[in-house]
């Protein structure tokens, strides 16, 4: 005979569709993320698109574009808080200066002749007063870039202001203030560079935080906790019924 438990019944109603709807939610994030994956590495193959080409787009993500110019030595950015195999340190951002200004094929389209660029990380010096020597490209450079546009913005807890001289240390990339010190246009993203290409540190960067096959996993463990809730509403209510017989 069966006993209704309301309460009992009600905890597995409201748990059991959330348990099963994370579930799906991490499996159409794995897809998202395969997608992404396989896109990127279709670009990161292709042959590197001119500026104009570029800009001719309505996607920039994960584009590699060939650049010709020249490092701005004298003024690089430093990003904070980014760490290598466990040490801390930077990664160094330094404009680059178009041989030629850049703009689309299109009518009232920005005209720019720098393009900030990812170099690499460096390690941080023996405390933060000390920041690191960034090595010196003189001349005219051909690099391969890849357009970075990040899939979500990094936590910061404080924005520092821009001051004292070069390199500045910054907390996160905004084209807008970056561009204020440099007083030139300036394209609206950075440009990881690719390995190979002068001016390279230590590339240690990734496209996507998280792979699929760890959703793919999360996925598995909620579907598993719903299994494992609906084994133990049917053992409970098996039970109570068990009991209610023998009384």
């Amino acid at each position: 005979m069966f006993t209704f438990n309301w309460k009992l019944v009600l905890f597995y109603l409201l748990f059991m569709p959330l348990l099963v709807s994370l579930g799906f939610w991490q499996l159409e994030r794995a897809a998202y993320k395969q997608q992404l994956q396989a896109e990127f590495e279709a670009r990161n193959q292709a042959k590197p698109m001119s500026m104009v080409q570029l800009l001719s787009r309505d996607d920039f993500a994960f584009i590699t574009v060939g650049l010709h110019g020249s490092y701005d030595n004298a003024r690089s950015f430093l990003l904070d808080n980014r760490t290598n195999g466990g040490r801390a340190g930077f990664e160094v951002i330094t404009p680059f200066v178009l041989a030629e200004p850049a703009t689309a094929n299109n009518p009232g389209s920005p005209v720019f002749n720098v393009v900030l660029v990812n170099r690499g990380w460096l390690p941080m010096g023996a405390d933060r007063q000390q920041l690191p020597e960034i090595p010196v490209e003189q001349g005219l450079k051909h690099i391969s870039a890849v357009v970075d546009i990040p899939l979500k913005q990094a936590i910061v807890l404080k924005d520092e202001p821009m001051a004292g001289g070069w390199p500045k240390v910054i907390q996160r990339f905004d084209v807008l203030r970056m561009a204020s010190q440099l007083d030139q246009p300036v394209f609206a993203h950075t440009l990881r560079l690719k390995k190979g290409s002068a001016g390279e540190m230590i590339i240690i960067w990734k496209p996507i935080i998280m792979r699929p096959e760890k959703h793919m996993a999360y996925a598995v463990q909620w579907f598993a906790l719903a299994a494992t809730l609906t084994v133990l509403f049917l053992f409970a209510t098996i039970k109570r019924s068990k009991e209610t017989i023998s009384e």
